[in-house]
């Protein structure tokens, strides 16, 4: 059916909107079924689907199953009725992963009033809604510790064990996030008993405790297990990964009430300077533990806390670089730049060993064209190398594939190490990057590698500084890190990445030599073409 000038004009205005004011607008039409009949570039690059997958689908082939049917029945009963519909959707790629976007749906109607069809206009907000997980995860966390710092605070001296479990009960159901009912029990197993007793009983409301599902935390001492933790999910409630984390360091934390208090009660019948022993021995090992725990989550928060500011810093430097300065002002902003970019760089150092200690790294897999990843990763170089007279190049063996599958921020964050330290420790020459295929024979199965090597002709590394360069915190010679910098992460965190990707790292030197550094991953073909994607 023919469309009126007015709608057409609207339908316009919305594809202009998209094309001037966002460039990764995603872009989709459908008929009045809710069939697809046109998308953009930009929604078959982020769905992963093909223009041939979607034309002819309805959006329920992107379906996540995040959302309840109800959510999708007020959207059509909004725009079946001529509305417009404003909301936020989380999708399912054709790979299987999930992204957000902000989503407008508007109804196109004929000169009649008649729906003939719907455009839809969106934006991929993955970033912004991962964002807000992460800070209400580091808001959920720092309460968690706050609740468990309370719990190693708790007076001892005068109670009884179940006394003092029921005071650590009464602060874990201050938590409003659990979804649990406000009751639990403590089963701890004596020697000699046939089976656990029960030790404390938390109800204090008078919970019906047949309603909802009993939840099971065993208490741990060490390897021994000492009782159980009894608690009660709701019956609308789930515990996700940091939920049981910390319920199991509460239990861990119960235990070492436990622990302790059977100590001193042991201690009791003791003479009085053992028992100022004890109770000395046991404030400094709970100290050692809120030190050791504080620590790692001052390098988690603080990282993130410092990188904020940091990266909002360096954008204003490189904004008034761009304006009218004198050459003295010119040059102290690139010694602010300088500077900036060497702090920001420590601190995603940190953060990335923050992450790999704790096993929070993941990677990504997606085609990696192998020519633009290394054109881009060395032009942010050429610079540098430029300074020091050096000659900058790169080989791609002719039986590589064009595109490869990888993380590839990770792989230039790796390539990238490679080539800044090759050329800060070089004085003349050359630094060649290298990318080849091996191959290689494992219970009879032929595997491909991808091996990417970093050359120079700079200062080399003796045998027992190369047994010590990917360790942590660790220069080759202490005179290094007063000459050239650096805090001895970045081949550290490269060695972890290179494990996690499924290969192995190293280095090939000798003094006054050179050195070669290269790192072999599995060599994962691409089938998508990335230069014909966009």
């Amino acid at each position: 059916m023919e469309l009126t000038t007015a709608v057409k004009t609207d339908v316009s205005r919305v594809y202009n909107i998209a094309n001037t004011a966002d460039e990764h607008a995603i872009i989709a039409e459908t008929d009045a079924d809710g069939v697809i009949t046109y998308v953009n570039d930009r929604f078959v690059n982020i769905s992963g689907y093909s223009r041939a997958d979607l034309i002819g689908q309805k959006h329920s082939i992107l379906n996540s199953g995040y959302h309840p049917p109800q959510f999708f029945e007020r959207m059509w009963q909004s725009i079946s009725a001529g509305k417009v519909w404003v909301g936020t959707v989380k999708n399912k790629a054709k790979d299987g992963s999930f992204y957000w976007v902000h989503t407008t749906i508007k109804p196109i109607m004929d000169s009649g009033g008649r729906i003939t069809g719907y455009t839809s206009l969106r934006t991929d907000i993955t970033q912004v809604v991962q964002l807000r997980k992460d800070r209400r995860s580091l808001a959920r966390r720092a309460s968690y510790r706050e609740h468990l710092d309370r719990v190693f605070d708790l007076e001892r001296k005068h109670k009884t064990l179940p006394e003092i479990l029921e005071d650590a009960l009464a602060i874990l159901f201050r938590i409003k996030t659990l979804p649990m009912q406000p009751a639990g029990k403590i089963f701890l197993t004596r020697q000699n008993a046939p089976r656990p007793i029960l030790c404390c009983v938390y109800n204090p409301q008078r919970v019906n405790l047949d309603v909802g599902n009993d939840f099971c935390v065993p208490i741990m001492v060490g390897t021994d297990h000492i009782g159980d933790l009894i608690l009660y999910i709701s019956d609308d409630g789930s515990c996700d990964d940091e939920i049981n984390k910390f319920l199991r360091e509460f239990s861990h934390a119960l235990g070492i009430l436990i622990g302790f208090k059977n100590r001193e009660e042991e201690l009791v019948c003791k003479e009085h300077e053992a028992l100022q022993a004890a109770e000395l021995a046991r404030k400094a090992m709970i100290e050692a533990q809120k030190a050791e725990q504080a620590k790692s989550d001052f390098l988690s928060t603080m990282s993130h806390e410092l990188r904020t500011p940091m990266n909002g810093m360096v954008g204003m430097l490189h904004i008034l670089k761009m304006g009218e300065l004198s050459e003295e002002q010119r040059e102290s902003v690139d010694v602010a730049l300088s500077s900036s970019d060497l702090l920001l760089a420590i601190i995603n150092n940190v953060l990335d060993t923050a992450k790999l200690e704790h096993g929070a790294m993941a990677l990504e897999s997606l085609p990696v064209n192998l020519s633009d990843f290394v054109r881009d990763t060395m032009a942010a170089l050429h610079p540098l190398a430029y300074e020091k007279h050096l000659h900058l190049d790169a080989y791609i063996a002719p039986d590589l594939p064009q595109n490869v599958l990888g993380d590839p921020t990770r792989l230039r964050q790796i390539l990238n190490n490679f080539i800044s330290n090759a050329i800060k420790f070089t004085a003349r020459g050359s630094v060649k990057v290298s990318l080849e295929k091996v191959s290689e024979i494992h219970d009879r199965v032929e595997l491909d590698w991808l091996v990417l090597k970093v050359a120079d002709t700079g200062i080399g590394l003796s045998a027992e500084q190369v047994e010590i360069v990917f360790d942590r915190f660790t220069q080759a010679d202490n005179s290094i890190s007063r000459h050239f910098g650096g805090t001895g992460l970045g081949l550290a965190i490269c060695k972890q990445l290179a494990e996690i990707m499924g290969g192995n790292i190293g280095v090939d030197s000798a003094p006054g030599q050179g050195s070669t550094f290269w790192i072999k991953i599995p060599l994962l073909p691409a089938c998508m073409d990335l230069q014909n994607s966009a």
